[in-house]
């Protein structure tokens, strides 16, 4: 059954270690903010605490459940080797999704309530569509089947290195580009409150610098007046005083 028992059932093994990981950051990433609703309410603390707690949470957990990796490679004989160490990265790439997952999905479901059944049915979906139960060279000539599915890409990057294989350059490549597009758009959103202070701050300055440059121009026209005023003393001829202004 594609490769053999041997290889088929670390295969599985190792696919619902990954799975575990990823779906219960999607799961516990919608309710992130309800569950947590009593506590924002009463601190002032960002709301990513929340999500950084929920995700440290299923690190803990995923370290308990790779005792079954221990299991499986001393049963299969899975040496680890330098591709084992590809697990690391897999994982923090991961746990950056999640950050994405919680950011969208946490405020989504906050606000619309219908929506955490929703992604908890199309999860349970996507868990029959990933190869996790099956391998992708069973489907040969479907390979859109799975290639479409973001699940499958985060799957091979923990799943692969602890397989003892290392995932391909096209795998990193869309993890990579599913973390950095969020992380892109979250700074772009952090940076517009700063961009809009920054042009009211320059809106106050050129103000500011615009009242200072009319009162210059009130005062040399008293200065003018003044002038003027004190020449029509001195001189004993009306003429020269309505003879106009003194520049």
């Amino acid at each position: 059954m594609g490769g053999g028992t041997a290889s088929f059932l670390p295969f599985v093994a190792f696919g619902f270690i990954a799975w575990q990981f990823i779906s219960q950051l999607v799961l516990d990433g919608c309710n992130v903010f309800i569950a947590n609703g009593p506590i924002i309410q009463q601190l002032q603390a960002p709301l990513s605490i929340y999500i950084y707690q929920t995700i440290w949470r299923h690190l803990i957990i995923l370290a308990h459940n790779l005792l079954i990796y221990v299991v499986i490679a001393l049963l299969y004989g899975l040496w680890p080797s330098w591709q084992t160490l590809l697990v690391i990265p897999g994982i923090i790439l991961v746990s950056i999704n999640g950050i994405s997952i919680g950011m969208l999905l946490g405020t989504l479901c906050a606000r619309f309530r219908d929506i955490p059944p929703i992604v908890q049915t199309i999860t349970q979906m996507m868990f029959l569509l990933t190869p996790i139960l099956w391998r992708p060279n069973q489907i040969p000539g479907r390979e859109l089947f799975y290639l479409l599915n973001p699940f499958y890409y985060l799957v091979e990057i923990i799943r692969a290195p602890l397989e003892g294989r290392a995932p391909s350059l096209f795998v990193w490549m869309v993890a990579i580009q599913g973390d950095v597009q969020p992380a892109a758009a979250r700074l772009l959103a952090a940076a517009k409150p700063r961009l809009a202070s920054a042009r009211r701050s320059r809106k106050r300055s050129s103000g500011s610098r615009n009242a200072l440059a009319e009162p210059s121009l009130e005062s040399l026209s008293t200065m003018i007046a003044s002038k003027q005023a004190k020449l029509c003393t001195a001189s004993a001829s009306m003429q020269f005083c309505n003879s106009g202004p003194v520049l």
